[in-house]
């Protein structure tokens, strides 16, 4: 039989686990709905662009890639399709500046077809609760240039003196932060940050590397800090660098136009001694189309969380424990350089050195002249794009004339290997 204090006791226990219960359920729902000033990015599974939604004006929702590799002079630009299924004031009034053979903008009249437009007036762009204003908006056919159709547009901080931009990659969210109020964590590194003349933002970064063959080089240089660009580190011509890198342990990798970029694996300490293994520098010889010869990249900034301070001129660095790289399937091994014959056959005019070289391995040599693919005669007629069809499934047969007498060789690979590893 229960006694009156039992009773009390048990009322009590009741209550207890009741309000316990509330407290966990409550918690559990507010960890359930995300800060409301964080806005979530994906990696686009090819280009690794981090795409997120943007809000324009209070009424227009965006899927945008977040690149500060562009000015922050014309930080903003849209693609001309979404433009024309999205009216707004912005882009139906007289543009500020028409930059021609900007990419075929399908949306305006045939005559202007091909244009760049460019809108100057003041806009807001909100991220989760948070508005930046902006002063310009580019317009033109991107997606078409570019092959996709994945998000809307691309975007850069605006020269924003009130928030710090945190770029969180252990959790995937970029959240603004009001600068009078922010604090850096204690465990950061701080870089030196400073724009160039065009709007594009450095950072200045001490790096000493030491390659496969215990040679080491340090680096002092100011890097355009590109989170659309997927690679830790990018030398690129007229870099001094360049040189101490030719002749040491690479992969070649296939970039535009039928030229090559070499990827070197180094150890590297950057700052006050804070090591990176397997930091990944990318180097392009004879290459200077790029707005810098020393680029800092994707795979680089994940290895922290990111604080970016405009006014303060720093970027805070926070070490993250675990490092998950992007990879891009787009990147192919190079393996031979070759050179078309007024025959349609092409002669083998180098071969590249490297253990994944499928051409290699299947016997290929300088001087050779290939003939024919898969049983298909090459000729004047054959195209590049046929050429290419005929190299894509995993076992090829490569008829060659070498020394003026047939060969038949077997190369074997797998066509839907990643290969940037």
């Amino acid at each position: 039989m229960k006694t009156s204090s039992d009773c009390i006791l048990y009322i009590r226990m009741y209550f207890f686990s009741l309000l316990l219960f509330i407290a966990m359920t409550g918690c559990q729902e507010q960890d359930s709905h995300p800060d409301p000033n964080r806005v979530y990015f994906e990696l686009h599974p090819i280009s690794n662009t981090m795409i997120l939604p943007i809000m324009i004006n209070d009424t227009l929702t965006v899927q945008m890639g977040f690149d500060t590799g562009c000015s922050t002079l014309f930080s903003f630009e849209l693609d001309s399709t979404y433009c024309a299924e999205h009216p707004f004031y912005l882009w139906q009034q007289e543009p500020t500046i028409v930059y021609p053979n900007g990419g075929g903008i399908a949306w305006v009249s045939k005559q202007n077809k091909g244009n760049m437009r460019v809108y100057k007036d003041d806009f807001a762009v909100k991220l989760g609760e948070t508005k930046v204003n902006y002063k310009w908006v580019q317009v033109w056919d991107r997606k078409a240039y570019f092959g996709h159709s994945d998000y809307d547009g691309l975007f850069n901080m605006p020269a924003d003196t009130l928030h710090v931009w945190e770029l969180n990659f252990e959790n995937n969210y970029i959240e603004l932060h009001p600068i009078a109020a922010f604090n850096a964590p204690e465990d950061c590194i701080v870089a030196p940050l400073h724009y160039k003349t065009d709007g594009r933002m450095m950072m200045t970064l001490p790096l000493r590397v030491k390659t496969s063959d215990g040679d080491t080089l340090t680096i002092q240089q100011n890097f355009l800090v590109d989170t659309g660009m997927s690679w830790d580190i990018c030398l690129a011509s007229p870099a001094n660098e360049l040189s101490f890198f030719e002749g040491k342990q690479a992969i070649p990798f296939h970039f535009g136009g039928g030229g090559y970029f070499n990827r070197h694996i180094v150890d590297a300490d950057i700052f006050d001694g804070f090591h990176i293994d397997s930091l990944r520098i990318y180097t392009l010889k004879d290459w200077d189309r790029l707005p810098t010869s020393y680029l800092v990249g994707l795979n680089f900034l994940k290895r922290f969380n990111v604080f970016i301070d405009l006014k303060g001129s720093r970027m805070y660095l926070q070490p993250l424990k675990e490092f998950h790289r992007a990879i891009s399937p787009q990147w192919k091994y190079y393996c031979i350089s070759t050179s078309k014959t007024e025959n349609g056959t092409y002669l083998v005019t180098e071969v590249m050195n490297h253990e994944y070289n499928s051409y290699k391995k299947a016997g290929i040599r300088v001087g050779d002249e290939i003939i024919g693919l898969n049983g298909v005669r090459l000729t004047p007629e054959t195209s590049l794009e046929e050429s290419r069809k005929l190299l894509k499934p995993s076992k090829v047969i490569i008829d060659v004339l070498r020394n003026g007498k047939p060969i038949r060789l077997t190369m074997e690979r797998d066509p839907n290997e990643i290969q940037d590893d």
